[in-house]
């Protein structure tokens, strides 16, 4: 269980590219295809939990507690960022199933068009 304060690591900086997505991390900006795509700010900031770990699969809880501390914050309200997160990058739901009620995955992971943007 968290502290209830985001743990101390730093997010990313500078610009992520994939595909037709530019994420600047400085302006906290996602655009895709050059229009800018709305996010809360607790959306972005799971986004770039995730663009920091590359490659590598992210529980529920390290979210939660990266983002939120894991202070008074269900696992509904991750879900929900993340079905933003996927809509705002147009991650077709069929690629993205969901191997059990603790798992939740927002793309291929070894797509060429998208980087490795994983949540368990």
């Amino acid at each position: 269980m968290g502290t209830g304060k985001p743990s101390g690591h730093a997010a990313p900086a500078g610009v992520f590219s994939f595909a037709d997505v530019q994420v600047d991390a400085g302006a906290h900006r996602l655009t895709r295809a050059g229009t800018e795509v709305g996010l809360e700010p607790k959306a972005f900031a799971v986004l770039l939990e995730l663009l920091a770990h590359p490659d590598q699969m992210l529980s529920r809880d390290q979210l939660l507690d990266a983002v939120w501390g894991h202070a008074h914050v269900t696992q509904a309200t991750l879900n929900r960022l993340v079905v933003q997160l996927r809509r705002a990058l147009r991650v077709p739901r069929q690629s993205t199933p969901l191997t059990d009620r603790h798992d939740v995955d927002l793309g291929p992971a070894h797509s060429p068009a998208l980087p490795s943007l994983n949540a368990n």
